[in-house]
């Protein structure tokens, strides 16, 4: 990525996007930090059917997207302990895909999604496969996030590791 490249993150108020912030920003790019918005919760049936709904999301954060040489989503809700299924469902699987769909519409030519470690459960080495062990209702989520970006144009995903 060039430097002085615009750079918006999505969830950078939270421990891994300011993070991912701060490390953009000392390598010379201009990042917009962006809280991620709150969706209302959703049963995990209802999950794609809410993406599809949330147009008004998508056309808002298509506006701020646009010129961007890439959108990093760092969002999401990482209380793996968490009972209130339908809360994970609308951040940790129907948010990435509402920001698939904006990266789309504003024709944003990268996104790169950064998903929780949980969804490789129990396994000895993590790494950036798209090995999933869905163990919990939350890793199960997360694995569902990850399938519902892939909305997004096949050129535009990159992994973290990749980008960063």
């Amino acid at each position: 990525m060039s430097e002085g490249a615009r750079v918006v993150v999505v969830g950078a108020s939270g421990f891994v996007g300011s993070a991912v912030a701060a490390a953009l920003e000392a390598r010379g790019s201009a990042v917009e930090r962006l809280r991620a918005p709150r969706l209302p919760a959703v049963r995990p049936d209802e999950a794609m059917g809410a993406v599809a709904s949330a147009a008004e999301v998508v056309d808002a954060l298509a506006r701020r997207f646009r010129g961007a040489a890439a959108v990093v989503n760092a969002a999401g809700n990482p209380d793996a302990s968490s009972r209130d299924v339908d809360a994970l469902v609308a951040a940790n699987a129907v948010l990435p895909g509402v920001v698939a769909a904006a990266v789309a519409a504003a024709a944003v030519p990268r996104l790169v999604h950064v998903s929780s470690a949980v969804v490789q459960g129990r396994r000895a080495t993590l790494d950036e496969s798209d090995a999933v062990d869905a163990f919990s209702a939350p890793c199960r989520l997360a694995d569902r996030g990850r399938r519902y970006r892939a909305s997004a144009p096949a050129h535009a995903i990159h992994t973290a590791s990749r980008m960063i």
